[in-house]
């Protein structure tokens, strides 16, 4: 019977010491092609023709055979790429249009091969179909065994009876064992199922099948367990095998693992049904801006359907004087970064503006190069209303605040009319620390205070020309509105007696100001130390004034802290640890 696969070149043109046997290459169940190092075709079988549609031209570059192959991802120069690297690639999902028009899915596995060559099994995984007519083989063993060697799929043979003759690495990769030739039958598995997950006795398996019927069996698929008890899903194409009088002389099999393809498949079907169940709205785009893909949280939030809104660009969801946001998104997706919660306002398909935060993320095909952005849009207007409504309470309770504190220095004013000046300007000034402390906290929406932003608008108008002589030091510390109140007071008052008394008065004294923060085993605590030097010679005071009284009691009480004030002669030196939350 006359052998139809063609030899292009010699067989050093792929760098092989073997002879590749035409009749072996004829009789796998697969397409194979064979390039040299410069991707040029050099050998191939029949089912090679069947699949790309046409027979290649002698030394054609494969690229150029397969030019309108249509990856799934992106497959330029597969060939080219594994005869150039010797890396190979394998399980690459294609699907190629034949010069007919006709669609076929393969899938793909490309090995390197000596020399700088490449071979190339590829595998119909388009629907089953029907084997070719059977014919004689006569393989050369040593050709033979090289090339199930090489093939990335699990490959056996077997006798007429079914007893396995030969198996190749990736059978006992597959299965989990190595098979006792001229013992084990049917099958190179331990023990096998339908996908269902009802038992598959080996001698009712697709090989089995094949050497009873005389026939082909193509895309069966079953399950393998291994002896560990993981299990492998896989695809079987067994092949008789006959001798020239037509007598079964054995069969070949291929098991081709399809354990990625399926969980790719249940992790997209998971991933589909939290897109399409989410509240938030969730769109993809290109990175033209049209819109790809839609769920009915999109549609709930913009109020169009996935048919109106798929195809069009995302400037319909773009109010006109925030269409020059839509740029820069695009050009950051194209870097690669990913924008988080970026707040915006979007447009409905009434007309009504709506305000969103978003998230967009770029995505990517199965090669790693972004061909769009994925979007993710929660609707805000509910916690903008009430961010709204809360600031506006914040701001007429400090407006109240403020009018209390201003009635006070009036009736202040006149209780102080008549006595020394000076009591009434301490008094006035002591409002005033007050104020800027409520002022700090209004602008925080009284979630708290930043520790040195509080003391330096406590200590900057009574310094106004000798601030730089004080030097603040310590970590961020976002203190609580009553944490925040007491020390704004406590620092007023240190700072007024080192202007009268202490290091800021006349001549070159400084301040020092600072904090830390120590975790104790049972709760985090705070350490001020407010130390001047350089001023005059500082002596105890006679009596205690109210700002001692303010610091050792008023502060000590409110905060549950203990407060050390020391009049050294060196300058006044203060310490409060208080516990912090």
């Amino acid at each position: 019977m006359a052998i139809d696969a063609k030899f292009m070149g010699p067989p050093s043109a792929v760098g092989s010491s073997c002879d590749w046997d035409g009749a072996l290459l004829e009789h796998l169940p697969v397409a194979v092609i064979v390039c040299g190092a410069d991707a040029g075709v050099v050998q191939y079988n029949r089912r090679a023709v069947e699949i790309l549609g046409r027979e290649p031209e002698p030394g054609e570059c494969f690229d150029q055979a397969v030019q309108l192959l249509r990856p799934l991802g992106e497959a330029g120069g597969l060939m080219a790429e594994v005869a150039r690297s010797g890396r190979p690639r394998r399980d690459i999902d294609l699907v190629l249009q034949q010069p007919s028009g006709r669609r076929v899915h393969l899938l793909a596995n490309i090995e390197p091969a000596g020399g700088g060559g490449a071979i190339g099994c590829f595998t119909d995984v388009t629907a089953c179909s029907k084997g070719d007519p059977v014919r004689r083989i006569e393989p050369s063993e040593k050709g033979y065994r090289e090339l199930l060697e090489l093939l990335p799929s699990a490959v056996y043979t077997t006798d007429a009876e079914g007893r396995i003759t030969f198996y190749n690495k990736a059978a006992v990769e597959l299965s989990g064992r190595t098979p006792a030739l001229g013992t084990d039958r049917w099958c190179v598995t331990w023990r096998l199922y339908h996908p269902d997950g009802s038992p598959l006795p080996h001698d009712q398996c697709p090989m089995a099948v094949a050497l009873k019927e005389k026939r082909p069996v193509r895309g069966y698929e079953a399950v393998a367990e291994r002896p560990d008890g993981t299990r492998v899903p896989f695809i079987a194409y067994p092949t008789p095998r006959f001798d020239e009088d037509g007598e079964l002389t054995g069969a070949i099999n291929m098991l081709v693992d399809v354990s990625d393809r399926k969980r790719a498949g249940e992790y997209a079907n998971r991933l589909a049904s939290i897109v399409e169940f989410s509240d938030d709205a969730i769109v993809s785009k290109d990175l033209n801006g049209v819109i790809n893909s839609w769920n009915a949280g999109a549609q709930r939030l913009f109020g169009y359907t996935a048919e109106e809104a798929i195809g069009k660009p995302i400037y319909i969801l773009i109010p006109p004087e925030r269409h020059n946001e839509e740029p820069g998104i695009l050009e950051r997706i194209r870097r690669g970064e990913r924008i988080e919660h970026y707040e915006t306002v979007r447009q409905r398909k009434d007309g009504s503006l709506i305000d969103i935060s978003l998230t967009v993320s770029p995505l990517k095909n199965a090669d790693g190069r972004i061909i769009g952005a994925s979007k993710i849009a929660r609707d805000i207007s509910d916690r903008k209303r009430h961010e709204e409504r809360r600031q506006l309470l914040i701001n007429e309770l400090n407006h109240r605040v403020k009018n209390t504190l201003a009635s006070v220095q009036s009736i202040a004013a006149q209780t102080f009319r008549g006595e020394s000046g000076y009591r009434a300007k301490e008094f006035e000034e002591r409002l005033v620390a007050l104020s800027r402390a409520h002022d700090i906290l209004t602008r925080e929406s009284w979630q708290g205070a930043d520790l040195r932003e509080l003391a330096s608008e406590v200590i900057a108008p009574l310094c106004v020309d000798r601030g730089s002589r004080v030097d603040i030091v310590g970590p961020r510390l976002r203190l609580r509105p009553k944490m925040a109140l007491s020390l704004s007071m406590a620092f007023h008052e240190l700072c007024a007696n080192a202007l009268k008394y202490g290091a800021l008065g006349e001549g070159e004294g400084r301040v020092g100001l600072g904090w830390s923060v120590q975790s104790a085993p049972a709760e985090k605590k705070i350490r001020i130390r407010w130390e001047e030097r350089g001023g005059p010679s500082v002596q105890p005071p006679s009596r205690t004034g109210f700002g001692t009284k303010l610091l050792e009691r008023a502060v000590a009480r409110e905060l549950g802290a203990q407060v050390q004030l020391q009049f050294l002669p060196r300058g006044v030196l203060c310490e409060i640890e208080a516990p912090i939350e």
